[in-house]
């Protein structure tokens, strides 16, 4: 990200707008500059694993918004284990849409984070993106591994793919900070076919 890009994305960041998708997938890292051979990703998804069934309850008060307790979120249409919970536009009803990869149609079941005693609006739902869902999907040796998109930790995880020799970062760690800015991800991009550094960060 140049002067200018960087200059543009703190303005935009203290307006509270999301950063434009032109910002998003700047790639300062390149394959010469980091040597990548006979690495594996830190995060890599070995066998598929099943998602916990059994979630805890939504708040016990919520003053107005789509629902009020867990008993108004009752719709076998959008998943099970429905719970009331905070989001960005007020209460809502949140649903595990799945448990595992069965029913994700070649995707990945993302789950919920396990240990919280009180329900979120994260669940477990499938990603409609990705090009893999375990090692074994990216031939001998290969790793699948879980990328953001181009708004970073904004919307976590989005897809699962597959790292080859072709990448220009295996790991966080290989995307430092630059212009003086916050530190990168290591990302999947679409569009170049291979994992790059992504800087930006949406806001909202």
């Amino acid at each position: 990200m140049n002067t200018a890009q960087t200059r543009t994305a703190r303005f935009l960041s203290l307006l509270g707008l999301a950063l434009p998708l032109t910002l998003s997938c700047s790639n300062t890292a390149t394959t010469g500059s980091i040597d990548l051979a006979g690495r594996v990703p830190a995060q890599h998804r070995t066998t598929a694993t099943a998602c916990s069934m059994t979630r805890p309850p939504g708040p016990s008060s919520i003053p107005s918004g789509a629902c009020k307790t867990d008993g108004d979120c009752v719709d076998g249409t959008k998943g099970q284990n429905g719970r009331c919970v905070f989001s960005r536009i007020g209460a809502t009803c949140s649903y595990d849409e799945c448990f595992d990869d069965s029913t994700c149609g070649g995707k990945v079941c993302l789950c919920r984070p396990g240990g919280e005693t009180t329900a979120t609006s994260q669940a477990n739902h499938c990603l409609d993106q990705g090009g893999c869902r375990t090692d074994s999907d990216c031939g001998s040796g290969g790793a699948c591994s879980p990328s953001f998109g181009t708004c970073g930790s904004y919307f976590g995880v989005i897809a699962y793919y597959c790292h080859t020799p072709a990448d220009s970062c295996f790991d966080d760690s290989d995307c430092p900070a630059v212009d003086g800015g916050a530190p990168g991800y290591c990302m999947f991009s679409p569009e170049g076919g291979k994992w790059i550094c992504g800087y930006s960060q949406c806001v909202g």
